[in-house]
Formats: C-alpha cells, sequence, structure tokens
C-alpha cells in the first residue's frame, strides 16, 4: 500500500506541466529590464502599471517590441520561452498614432527620421524591412506558445469575431513582416488585428495604384504574417489580416 501510494505521487509529478511564464503589454506598463538595460523599468511579468520610479520592478512593458528587443544594439532574441503566453492590452507609444480607442502597437521603426528612440528598435537590423521580430518561440503539444489580445477570453459572438475587440498590430515605414511565424509550431494567435496604416501607396501589384511605396519614407509593411514549410501547429482564431 505505502509503496502504490509513494508510485502515484512519482507519477504525478511527472505528469505536472513545466511551469510558463505569461508577459504583459499594455500602455501605461514601463522600459524593458534586461543585463543590457539596466535603467529599464519593469521584468514584463506583472499584469500592472509602472509606478514612476525604480528599476526592474514587477510590472508590464509598454511596448510588445520589448519582448525581443531590449533596444541595445542587434539584441533580437525572444525573453520569452516556448509555451509562454503573451497578453497584449496595447502600447504607449501606438495609440495615438492608430488614432483608434482600440489597444493597438507598432512593429518595425517609429518614424523615418533616423534620430531618437524609435530609430534604435532596428539597431543592428538589416535596414527598414528587417525591422520585425524574430521566429515566435515553439511551444510543445501540451503547451502552446500564445500570443493574445486583451479580449481573447471574449473576442466573438457565435462563430462571428467582434472585431471592435482585436488588438491591433500594425506595421510601419517599410517593415518586412508584421508577424514572423516562420518556422514557429504549437502557436495559438487570438484576438488580433494585423494591419498597417497607410493607404497612400502599394508594395505589391501591377500597375502600383496610387503609386509604389518608398522605403523609409511611407508607413507601410511588406507582409502582415509570414509562415514557412516548417510551420506547423498554428492556431489563427479570431485573426484579421488587411
Amino acid at each position: 500500500m505505502r509503496r502504490n501510494v509513494v508510485w502515484s505521487v512519482l507519477m504525478l509529478m511527472v505528469s505536472l506541466p513545466m511551469f510558463a511564464t505569461t508577459w504583459y503589454i499594455r500602455p501605461d506598463g514601463g522600459t524593458r529590464y534586461s543585463a543590457k538595460k539596466t535603467a529599464g523599468q519593469c521584468d514584463g511579468k506583472a499584469d500592472a502599471a509602472y509606478r514612476g520610479n525604480g528599476v526592474n520592478q514587477h510590472c508590464a512593458f509598454n511596448d510588445f517590441r520589448y519582448m525581443w528587443d531590449d533596444q541595445s544594439y542587434a539584441n533580437d532574441a525572444w525573453v520569452m520561452a516556448g509555451g509562454d503566453t503573451v497578453i497584449i492590452r496595447g502600447c504607449a507609444a501606438s495609440a495615438t498614432q492608430a488614432n483608434r480607442s482600440a489597444p493597438a502597437c507598432r512593429i518595425g521603426w517609429d518614424a523615418s527620421t533616423g534620430t531618437g528612440a524609435g530609430y534604435t528598435w532596428c539597431l543592428g537590423s538589416s535596414g527598414y524591412a528587417g525591422c520585425y521580430n524574430p521566429p515566435i518561440p515553439s511551444g510543445t503539444a501540451t503547451q502552446h506558445t500564445r500570443i493574445l489580445g486583451q479580449n481573447y477570453a471574449n473576442c466573438s459572438t457565435g462563430t462571428t469575431s467582434n472585431r471592435s475587440a482585436l488588438t491591433q498590430i500594425f506595421g510601419g515605414f517599410g517593415t518586412g513582416i508584421t508577424l514572423n511565424l516562420a518556422g514557429a509550431r504549437y502557436v495559438d494567435v487570438q484576438c488580433l488585428e494585423v494591419t498597417e496604416h497607410n493607404g497612400k501607396c502599394i508594395w505589391f501589384g501591377a500597375p502600383a495604384h496610387p503609386r509604389s511605396c518608398s522605403p523609409g519614407k511611407d508607413d507601410y509593411a511588406q507582409v502582415g504574417i509570414r509562415t514557412s514549410n516548417k510551420t506547423s501547429n498554428l492556431l489563427l482564431q479570431d485573426v484579421s489580416i488587411h
């Protein structure tokens, strides 16, 4: 009897899933703390605002790009691991740019001027088109990586997505990819709108109407979501790509 109880406890311990981390992005969060950016304000692991003082606080990041870029030169690696969850409630620098009430986050350069904080997002990348996330870390069959808009738990009515509930991810100033899923496996993407804020030019198509986009000058994205022949077990639920 005693041996059976010990064996049952051991089997339960073996079958327990590995602990995953939930990361939070919200407009009132702070900058990312890292070994290279020790003045960073938040660790990204709490659904809380930055309180206004201190470094490495237990609070959310204020920009989705901090998930793979701490704004040190050529440091483009995801801070999260496969099987983690990211909940996006919006980004500080993007709400006014988006000119909309729903939460939004920019991907790529903030501006074409080549100066200021928006410029450092892309330092070390291959020009304007290189300012996108590296492939999202793969999950497993039992624990998927999840990229979620803030209303993911209530993002549809029946079989129809509620577009007003979507968190917007938009690419700009010639970024090559807005959301990179090339080679990603066991990844869930839910309750997101993937788009751009350009209405003045096109990148693909001929004849170009009204004109072709100019890299570094026009606020456009080349590709919404990229996959590859190695991408598998991908869930896109309540996602609008346009």
